[in-house]
């Protein structure tokens, strides 16, 4: 896999993690310190608001020091800390487990038809995503389909006489591209893309086939 790949990739892992969010809310109301209140035209008071001078004025809201409700604080900061780390050391522990995981999955489908291994892709693929931090729905439907696309344009680009190692590059592009669209906007697309990448480095660039492949 190439370096920019796995740049990539890494950063895409990085940026799937789904956003804190919290919210809060506070009332503002009118108040007049404290003081001497006159009204003037008592006649033209008591049309508009049906009380007398005196009712209106006893009436008034005098609380200045709380008028405006302060608003507490909505994160907390160790705890973000320590829910960040976490999120950091799972996508890492899974970045370096992908290779193991697609390996085996890549012998044990090895001779099986296309369909089967579109759909196994895609089951783990969402698995993979969800431990990422996107949707299982959009990883399973991303990598699915970038499997699909990357299988069909991978004979099409072998009778073009496409050297293997920008073929692959391209074929990995295209099928995070892929995943991305499917898997959807924010965290789900971005893990969905990261997954699609891990799956075509670690399966069929380097399952055995390819291996051999890569030595000559």
């Amino acid at each position: 896999m190439g370096a920019a790949a796995a740049t990539a990739i890494a950063t895409l892992a990085g940026d799937s993690s789904a956003p804190i969010k919290g919210n809060a809310a506070g009332t503002t109301r009118s108040a007049i310190a404290e003081g001497t209140v006159t009204i003037t035209d008592a006649e033209g008071q008591k049309v508009r608001t049906g009380k007398t001078a005196e009712e209106t004025i006893a009436s008034l809201n005098r609380d200045t020091e709380n008028a405006n409700e302060s608003i507490g604080k909505i994160f907390d900061a160790e705890k973000i800390k320590e829910q960040q780390a976490y999120d950091q050391l799972k996508q890492q522990t899974l970045q370096q487990a992908a290779p193991y995981l697609y390996d085996v999955v890549g012998d044990q489908l090895k001779g099986a038809p296309e369909p089967v291994k579109v759909a196994v892709h895609g089951l783990i693929g969402g698995l993979v995503s969800k431990a990422l931090g996107g949707g299982f729905g959009s990883g399973a439907a991303g990598v699915a389909a970038a499997t699909a696309a990357i299988r069909l344009l991978d004979e099409n680009m072998g009778s073009l006489g496409v050297e293997p190692g920008t073929r692959d590059k391209m074929l990995q592009v295209v099928g995070m591209a892929v995943a991305k669209i499917v898997g959807g906007e924010g965290a789900s697309g971005n893990a969905a893309a990261a997954t699609a990448g891990m799956a075509d480095a670690y399966n069929r660039q380097l399952h055995p086939d390819e291996r051999a492949l890569a030595r000559r």
